[in-house]
C-alpha cells in the first residue's frame, strides 16, 4: 500500500472537487492514520484486531 501521504496529494491536485469536500476528506485521512499508529504501537486496544493491507 502507498503511503496515505502519497494518496492524499494525489487526490488534492489530480481530483477537482470542492474546497469543503478536501478539508472533510483530509481531517478524516488524519484521524484514521494517527488512529491506526496508535493501535500499531498498542496505545489504542479496541483497534488491535484491525488489519491494515
Amino acid at each position: 500500500m502507498e503511503h496515505p501521504s502519497v494518496a492524499l496529494w494525489l487526490i488534492n491536485n489530480y481530483i477537482p472537487m470542492d474546497g469543503k469536500i478536501k478539508t472533510i476528506l483530509n481531517v478524516v485521512v488524519v484521524i484514521v492514520v494517527v488512529l491506526w499508529l496508535l493501535s500499531l504501537f498498542g496505545l489504542l486496544g479496541s483497534l488491535s484486531g484491525l488489519r491494515v493491507g
